[in-house]
């Protein structure tokens, strides 16, 4: 099956897209991370450029990372094929700590602002809720309706390999080309703002949240109570 359609994959920041950007690249697709490391175009001009100027990058397969959504949603829409990254709550969200205050800031005036933090909370904590309602909200309202992958199957023979070639008409084999991309790829593991985070301290500090973080896991295929989940989420 020949591949004709483009692709946008949105997710909420620490959910490994520089990982499957390497990983469809690895495939022979030719994306644009927000990242902006590897773009054409001097990196300062920001995502708002190419919705800005959709036709010098028509030849692109397609977009991968959060930003586009939210800064630029009519040019995310306009790719036919619409793709949801998810990664392991526990993980995500203690990777997500590391962001700077002010991005978290962004993210909330677009989204949601959380009201379940409490005064009293030390900065760690409040730090820990803030990337809490970062994926809960990013993934309620920019995942819904998407087919979604998890990125801990994005792998050779994956469930989540296996749907992004159904639906971009890739032949199966072409997935034997992920397993040369390192799974550490822009990892954080000593980030000084990373806040630790398991399901015992979410349910003791933002119990009515880990409740929902629970459901939406195992929405999206994840078993909770896997401690084997969230280690190779961890890892990213």
């Amino acid at each position: 099956m020949a591949r004709t359609k483009r692709f946008h994959i949105s997710c909420c920041g620490r959910s490994g897209s520089k990982f499957i950007a390497a990983a469809i690249r690895n495939m022979g697709f030719s994306v644009i991370h927000e990242m902006g490391d590897d773009w054409p175009i001097e990196i300062d001009e920001g995502v708002s450029f190419f919705a800005s100027n959709p036709r010098v990058f028509a030849n692109y397969d397609g977009i991968v990372g959060w930003k586009w959504s939210l800064l630029t949603p009519r040019y995310a829409e306009r790719f036919p094929i619409q793709i949801h990254l998810v990664r392991h709550p526990v993980g995500a969200i203690e990777s997500a700590t590391t962001h700077a205050d002010s991005l978290f800031t962004s993210i909330e005036r677009r989204l949601k602002a959380p009201s379940f933090i409490d005064d009293s909370l030390s900065e760690e904590m409040v730090r820990l809720g803030r990337a809490v309602n970062y994926w809960i909200e990013y993934n309620k309202t920019i995942g819904e309706g998407k087919r979604t992958i998890r990125l801990e199957d994005f792998r050779p023979g994956g469930d989540s390999a296996n749907i992004f070639c159904e639906l971009t008409g890739t032949p199966t084999e072409a997935q034997q080309l992920i397993a040369g991309v390192s799974t550490a790829t822009n990892a954080r593991p000593e980030a000084k703002r990373r806040v630790k985070t398991s399901w015992e301290i979410l349910d003791a500090v933002f119990p009515e949240q880990a409740a929902i973080l629970k459901e939406m896991a195992v929405g999206y295929g994840y078993e909770v109570a896997s401690a084997e989940n969230v280690q190779a989420s961890s890892r990213i």
